[in-house]
Formats: structure tokens, sequence, C-alpha cells
């Protein structure tokens, strides 16, 4: 984008016309040192370039953002747990043919991509909104001119539209581009910009195109027959015009991957001498290089390798793999997402709403759940209905009892109140009927 462009989108931004955004267009990178360090940020642009062109990046986040989408939640209201809550309604049915997975789905990938989520909520500011849609990250350009940082105008432009975003001054600002369009915006961090977050991607950058710089070298060696067969030496002495007519010939017959390890032959002249050689294309075993970045992606957004290397697995490491995918992506991301969404809702239904995951909702999460009620109630510390419920479970008779190991002895401070503990201890000391001395009759 040029300079003018970018002041005239500021300016037509702050005066609160509607100002059509250059698209953003992207660059090929700048040349960089091997061990250097980069200075500059990649654009959204680039990053989601990266995730498109890239299998292990694809992966990588795709893996993430089902999983994030697959959670349950359960709503909370000032802290009590409320079933078909108006903001549960309204994230099933987000609106544009989505489902709530779709929706989920769709910001986690920008989010994981690009480093931000950016999602219009439309509808008047003091009610529900009546529909949530995503924008693209890519098409985002942030105009800021504020003292504190803080963008002052989003401006979006994709599939033939525009929209600005004006900042509205306050504690906690909002952007609008008009009445009923609110931008809501969803990062773990920000970046060199505020307001707008940081991806991942950009630790693993010089990985990438390392790998993606031993692809293309590979690729020209296949191009050019990679497995020498022989050296083809003339000993008479060839004009200009006829080495590029030999070299032609052997570009024809002996180069790409389908004549590899052919032999041309040729007669005339002064005799032609073939030397056969062994030789091994060691350039082309660059499989530990793809190992080594492979390794680096899933490693930064917190995927155990372990996961995605078929010859690490057992059947051991394997499990465990999955909850540390839970522990370091899946639950920090839905926090993230989840925790902005309960924001919105907050402020338009004037509630206090908060989403938490429900436990349950995943294998991997219901298993760790089961395997951590199980220890607490081996310990002692809750009791086997307290296990149930953490698991799901209704209730069963006589599991409100907490049993010491040595005779089996209820210990019956779980099952009563604390007043009725005290008359228990009451009754405990007053005398019973048998302990009365009953004095004897004499009889005559």
């Amino acid at each position: 984008m040029k300079i003018k462009d970018r002041i005239a989108g500021a300016y037509h931004a702050l005066q609160g016309k509607s100002a059509v955004a250059s698209p953003v267009e992207a660059a090929a990178a700048p040349p960089r040192r091997l061990f250097g360090m980069e200075d500059t940020e990649m654009s959204a642009r680039q990053c989601w370039l990266m995730y498109k062109q890239n299998a292990v990046v694809a992966w990588t986040i795709d893996l993430i953002c089902e999983k994030v989408a697959e959670l349950n939640f359960d709503v909370h209201v000032n802290g009590q747990i409320v079933k078909g809550h108006l903001s549960e309604v309204i994230l099933d049915a987000p609106g544009y043919n989505r489902t709530r997975r779709q929706l989920i789905r769709e910001i986690a990938r920008q989010i994981l991509a690009t480093g931000t989520g950016h999602v219009i909520s439309y509808g008047k500011q003091d009610r529900e909104p009546l529909a949530l849609d995503v924008l693209h990250t890519r098409d985002r350009n942030i105009v800021t001119d504020y003292s504190d940082g803080w963008p002052s105008v989003y401006q979006f432009h994709e599939e033939g539209r525009a929209l600005n975003f004006k900042r509205q001054p306050g504690r906690d600002p909002k952007y609008f581009a008009s009445s009923q369009q609110e931008l809501l915006t969803m990062h773990e961090g920000s970046g060199d910009c505020r307001g707008a977050g940081l991806s991942k991607l950009n630790g693993v950058r010089a990985e990438v195109e390392l790998r993606y710089m031993g692809m293309l070298h590979n690729r020209s060696m296949l191009g050019k027959g990679a497995s020498l067969s022989g050296n083809l030496h003339f000993k008479g002495n060839l004009t200009p015009e006829q080495m590029r007519h030999a070299q032609a010939q052997v570009q024809q017959v002996l180069s790409g991957y389908r004549n590899a390890g052919a032999i041309m032959v040729t007669a005339g002249g002064d005799g032609s001498e073939f030397k056969a050689m062994q030789m091994t294309a060691k350039d082309m075993d660059y499989a530990k290089l793809v190992q080594l970045v492979e390794e680096a992606v899933v490693a930064r957004f917190g995927v155990p390798k372990t996961l995605y290397s078929v010859e690490a697995q057992t059947h051991n490491n394997y499990n465990t793999a999955w909850h540390m995918l839970y522990d370091n992506a899946v639950l920090p991301l839905f926090n993230v997402i989840y925790g902005q969404l309960a924001r919105h809702l907050s402020m338009r239904l004037g509630e206090d709403i908060e989403f938490k995951h429900n436990k349950l909702s995943s294998m991997v999460l219901r298993d760790k759940a089961i395997d951590g009620a199980a220890q607490l109630k081996r310990d002692q510390i809750i009791t086997l209905n307290e296990a149930r419920h953490e698991i799901g479970y209704e209730p069963v008779a006589g599991g409100d009892a907490i049993y010491d190991l040595p005779g089996l002895i209820p210990q019956y401070e779980d099952m009563y109140l604390e007043g009725e503990i005290t008359n228990y201890l009451e009754r405990s000391r007053q005398p019973s009927i048998s302990d009365e001395v009953t004095p004897l009759k004499v009889v005559n």
C-alpha cells in the first residue's frame, strides 16, 4: 500500500466516511543473512500464504482448530451453571449458515495462522447479537494515530466490500463500522503493533524457508538428472555450434527424472570415450533437514512430535501426547476465543457470563477427569458420589461417606450438617436408661 493511500484512508476514517482501503499485496520477502536476526514481523498475508502452501503448518493448525471446535462448554451466570441460556442459543446458531463448530473453527484458524481473529457482531449495542461473522485478517489494515499506540481504525477490504471500524473513546474502547456493526478482536498477545496478535509462524520463519529452499534445490537436481551414469567427453575440438547441438541432445536425452541413468550413444568425428562413474547424490539427501524443520513447526504450536511422527509413537507416549496437546495448545486457545465471546455477550445481555469447557465432551479430557477423580477417591479426599459427579454420573446410595482403610469405619462428618453434628455429640454425652442405677427393694 502506498503512503498516499494510507494517509487518505486515515483521513476518511477520522472524518467518518467509508473510504475504500487498498488491498494489501503480498510482496516477496527480502533476502536475509543465514545467521542474521530478522527485525521485521511477517505480515498477516505472508502468514496466511505460508499456511496455505506448507503441509506441516496446515496440518498442525487444522489439528488444533478441530479439537478446539469439538469442545462443548458450560454457561456460568454469576458463578452458577445455567442450562439453555440465551448466550448458548446465540453461539449454536451464529448465522450465515454456520454452526457453532464451524464458527469456532474459522476463528481459531485465523488466530493460529495470522495471530489475530476478527469477528463482526451485528445488532444494536444494547441487545443480543443478531449474527456473528468472521473477517479475513489478511485483508486488514491498521491506522494508528492515538498517543497510546492503540489502533484508531481497523480497515478491511475483502470480497468487494470495504469496512472501517472506528474507535470509540473509553476505558475499554470499542470499534464500530456503523451503529449495528461491532468489531471483536481476539489474539493471545500483541506483536509489533498493538491491537494485532503475533503469529507463531514468525518463530519458525527461518526453518520453513530453509525447507522450501531445500525442496527447490532437490527439485532442480531432479529436473537436471540427479543420478549421473557417466561422463561424455569428445576428443576432438568442437565448434560453438556443434557444442550447442551436443548440449541440446544431452538435455533432451539424458536430463529429467524419466531419463535418469540413461546413456547417450553418438558416432562420427574423431571418436568418443565413455567413462562409467559411481556417484551418490548426497545433496539430495535432505530428509534430516525436513525432519528437523517439521519438529520445529509442530513444537512452536505446542503439538508434541509424537502425534506427527509415526516413528516416535508408542502406546504410552501417544496417550500422554494427547494430554499435552490439550494442555499446551487446545485449552489456551479455547480460553482466548470463548473469553472474548463471553465478554461481548456479557455487555450485550447485561449479565456476568463465563464459558468453561466441558471436560466430558472430549475423550482425552474425560479420561483425564476419570483418573483424577479416582485418585482423589483413593486418597479419601472426596466421597464416591463426589467422584461420580466429576465424571457425569448420578449419585448412589451410601456414596456420601468416606471410609477409613483399617476397619472401614465411616466418617460421619460428611453426612451431617454442622448443627446436626453438635446435636449428635450432645446426645452421645447424655446417660442412657441402661446407665441409671435402680435401687433394690427389700422384701420382708
